[in-house]
């Protein structure tokens, strides 16, 4: 490998360390880069197969699930923005607040795009049952 030229971002990296263990960066390097490109395909939900989206998406559904119970049994801690609406006028802060936090339920990590196939299974069964009747 040639010595003054560097691969990587840090500098003078080439004076510290010695060929074998910049091939051992190397290589590591690639490991990481393929195990990353593989994760990425891995959750990707156009690249599963039918059994395997299913099962994230069954999964993700019991994950918002459980986000909505613990969300509604947990109402009380919103109460302090609706305790003296008068005074404090902090009622549109408390409900902003809520819409907030119930929203993130939906869309954090990947759950929005299982949670709009959910919406259109849904919608679809609805409209099968208002076709059929």
């Amino acid at each position: 490998m040639d010595k003054n030229k560097s691969n990587y971002n840090f500098p003078n990296i080439n004076v510290y360390l010695n060929d074998q263990e910049i091939k051992e960066i190397e290589g590591l390097n690639a490991k990481a880069n393929a195990a990353r490109f593989s994760k990425q395909m891995r959750d990707d939900p156009a690249n599963v197969t039918v059994r395997d989206f299913f099962s994230i998406w069954a999964n993700k559904n019991l994950a918002i699930f459980i986000d909505l119970v613990a969300f509604f049994s947990k109402l009380e801690k919103y109460s302090i923005y609706f305790e003296d609406v008068d005074n404090t006028k902090q009622w549109y802060s408390g409900i902003q607040k809520m819409l907030v936090d119930f929203i993130m339920i939906f869309i954090k990590e990947t759950r929005a795009i299982y949670i709009g196939i959910t919406l259109v299974i849904l919608s679809f069964l609805l409209y099968m049952i208002d076709v059929s009747g």
